[in-house]
């Protein structure tokens, strides 16, 4: 006799959750914590991005709810007009300007009460832009001394090796000063490089991070060895362009570099951010 087969009961289950749940909730189920849509580094407007960073730098405003509301608004772009208007509502929302990392009720009334007719669309983009929040508020200055701030000449003009413009940020300091992994991920790449000197790569899924002219390495860091943020990589320095081994060419400093998918990703507004973390 043919037996009947039927579904397993956490498969029916899993159908009905997912008929049946909003989308928002669902997020919260992927193995990373994130919207399953998350935008990455390299989908955001390089611009507005900058320009809302900056703004809750100076401002107190969350970055991601102005960069939303530009997006959202009818013609994409980040404008004077509109960071005057979403401050105005931010000052007058009795939200703790202290909290960074709001929930999404907050957010949610937040737009309604100011920008109803856009409100919807922007939490369904600021959701999805919560991975880079992340990054943006819990990474690891990369120098153990925080006192040595990194400048801010992303696209600044060199010229050894041809007219080319720098890919990163520098962070002026002593040679010897311990360099930190800023975000965890695995080395996948590390020697000597000819503009960088001796180098570390540190890669976290498609995100590649940085860290050139270093005087030496950690001891036992090598290819494939997984790293912990805040863990010490090596020692500042002023190695690179040159043959292997040169050094001297200018003061010292760290280069940090932050690509996605090989482009390049303005790193100051991350930098700036994690100066000021206590972790």
């Amino acid at each position: 006799m043919k037996k009947l087969s039927f579904p397993r009961l956490d498969t029916v289950l899993l159908i009905i959750i997912m008929v049946f749940l909003p989308a928002n909730i669902l997020y919260e189920y992927h193995s990373s914590g994130f919207a399953t849509n998350s935008l990455e580094l390299s989908d955001m407007d390089a611009i507005s991005m900058r320009r809302s960073m900056d703004c809750e730098f100076s401002r107190g405003v969350p970055w991601y709810i102005i960069y939303a509301m530009a997006q959202c608004s009818e013609d994409g772009l980040y404008s004077d007009d509109l960071e005057d208007k979403v401050l105005a509502a931010w000052q007058k929302s009795g939200i703790d300007k202290e909290t960074r990392r709001l929930d999404n009720d907050t957010i949610g009334n937040f737009l309604k009460t100011g920008f109803s007719d856009d409100a919807q669309d922007a939490l369904r983009l600021i959701e999805r832009l919560k991975k880079i929040d992340y990054i943006y508020r819990t990474g690891v200055y990369p120098l153990m001394d925080k006192s040595k701030n990194a400048a801010d000449n992303f696209g600044a003009e060199r010229s050894y090796g041809g007219k080319r413009l720098h890919h990163g940020s520098d962070l002026m300091c002593p040679e010897g000063i311990p360099v930190l992994a800023s975000i965890e991920g695995r080395v996948s790449h590390i020697g000597w490089n000819e503009l960088g000197g001796w180098r570390v790569g540190i890669r976290n899924g498609d995100t590649y991070y940085y860290y050139a002219h270093l005087k030496a390495y950690a001891k036992r860091l090598k290819k494939g060895k997984a790293v912990e943020r805040g863990e010490v990589l090596g020692l500042a320095g002023d190695t690179g362009y040159g043959p292997e081994g040169t050094s001297g060419k200018f003061a010292p400093h760290l280069h940090f570099g932050i690509y996605h998918y090989n482009i390049p990703i303005d790193p100051y507004p991350f930098l700036r951010m994690w100066q000021t973390n206590t972790n």
